[in-house]
């Protein structure tokens, strides 16, 4: 979450692509529920357009703990939705549109 806190601060110099759009926003902690080494991010076709910003704070190799709060917390990703509807789908099932792959 300090991530999302910097950018909110203006700790970081960069800023999100894209104008600033309406709708229904939310944050997706990344994160694994096993123990292993960072290999990939994948994302799905379904949320890849609904990504304003994300952060990855793993590297490939990197060591993974099973999520526990977080200090084991992967990244994020901050989504936009067209609607309530559609973030209640997709955010049901987000570990399998943003899939943390280890190896």
């Amino acid at each position: 979450m300090s991530g999302v806190l910097d950018v909110a601060f203006g700790m970081r110099s960069e800023s999100p692509p894209g104008p600033m759009l309406r709708g229904i926003g939310a944050v997706y902690v990344l994160h694994s529920d096993r123990d292993g080494s960072f290999a990939d991010l994948e994302v799905s076709d379904a949320v890849k357009d609904k990504i304003f910003l994300m952060e990855v704070f793993r590297q490939a190799g990197d060591p993974v703990l099973q999520y526990v709060g977080s200090n084991t917390s992967l990244g994020f990703a901050l989504l936009q939705f067209d609607s309530l509807a559609e973030s209640d789908r997709l955010m049901a099932d987000m570990p399998s549109h943003l899939a943390v792959v280890l190896r």
